[in-house]
This record gives C-alpha cells, structure tokens and sequence, in this order.
C-alpha cells in the first residue's frame, strides 16, 4: 500500500470530529455537540496561502521510506493528500522536518563566528 493511501485512509477514518460544550446545554441538561471536518491541506490554504501549501511541499518534497527512497514520488500523490488529508498532521510532521535543520544550521554559524 502507497503511503499516500495510507495518509488518506487516515484522514477518512477521523475526517468527523466533534465536541460537546458543556457550558452550553439544552433542556435535558445534554450539552450541545458540535460536529466538523478535519481540515484539509486545500482548506488551510484558504487561511494561509503560505503555511499550508508550504508545508504541503516539505512533506511531500522530503518524506522517505526506511530504504530512502521517496514517499510521494507521483505527481498525483501531492494532489491527493491536498484535498484528502489531516492539515494539522501535514503540518507538524514539516515543522518537524524543517525544525531540526534549522536549530543545527544556527548551531554551526554560531561556532563558525567563535
């Protein structure tokens, strides 16, 4: 199975949230439930034009199985994961991806201007 599949498959297993408010209830004392959808990359773009779809990128652009070999080498697997994914998830796992390199390339400026 495709990683992009797996990913998706997740999504539609969780795409229905919801909460209860319990400071809102109604007659019976059963606080009222709100239901959504787990935004996807595509929704989050509509907030942020940038975070989103750039985090979309370093995703699809950098995650590897154990072999190395890329996750999301077809075109379309990008597409999918646009309109059928957790944004949330998508999102931190880049920030992770991206995070790392950061704080070591600031680590070795530092020792390089010591």
């Amino acid at each position: 199975m495709k990683a992009a599949d797996i990913i998706i498959g997740h999504y539609k297993a969780h795409e229905k949230q919801w909460v209860d408010i319990p400071e809102w209830k109604d007659e019976g004392g059963t606080p009222l439930r709100i239901f959504w959808k787990l935004m996807t990359v595509a929704e989050a773009e509509a907030f942020s034009k940038s975070d989103a779809a750039m985090d979309l990128d370093i995703f699809v652009r950098f995650a590897k199985d154990a072999a190395g070999k890329a996750m999301f080498a077809d075109k379309e697997d990008k597409v999918k994961l646009r309109v059928s994914a957790d944004s949330y998830i998508i999102s931190r796992v880049a920030r992770l991806m991206v995070g790392p390199a950061r704080t070591l390339e600031t680590m070795v400026e530092d020792a390089e201007k010591n």
